[in-house]
């Protein structure tokens, strides 16, 4: 579980962090309708979290949040990363084992990605 606090962020310069504690995952005692028989029930999640400011502005996530932005820098830095290498071991630049083109484009303009992994 993360957390990302408005004014821990300003203070500190941190980002996204764990600072929660007690986390439990469990069935909840809240049960589901007495006539269905299934035997299906519902689960909880539950922590504790200290807030260190006043007034402060936190956002709670399951895990780290990776924005399609990250995702994006990540296969540009993979792709310059192998360019670099075949250039630097003088290979032919043909000679590739990642491999990413644009395949479309979304509604909002953004460009989806096509990734090849061959050897």
């Amino acid at each position: 579980m993360c957390c990302f606090s408005v004014s821990h962020a300003r203070a500190t310069g941190t980002g996204w962090h764990r600072p929660v504690q007690d986390l439990k995952y469990s069935t909840s005692k809240v049960n589901r309708d007495q006539n269905d028989e299934s035997g299906r029930c519902f689960y909880q999640l539950s922590f504790s979290y200290d807030f260190q400011y006043d007034n402060d502005e936190v956002y709670f996530a399951y895990s780290m949040p990776y924005s399609f932005s990250m995702c994006l820098n990540f296969i540009k830095h993979i792709a310059h990363g192998q360019q670099q290498n075949l250039v630097s071991n003088k290979m032919n630049l043909d000679y590739k084992i990642f491999d990413f083109q644009v395949l479309t484009q979304s509604l909002g303009g953004v460009d989806v990605p096509i990734i090849t992994i061959s050897n």
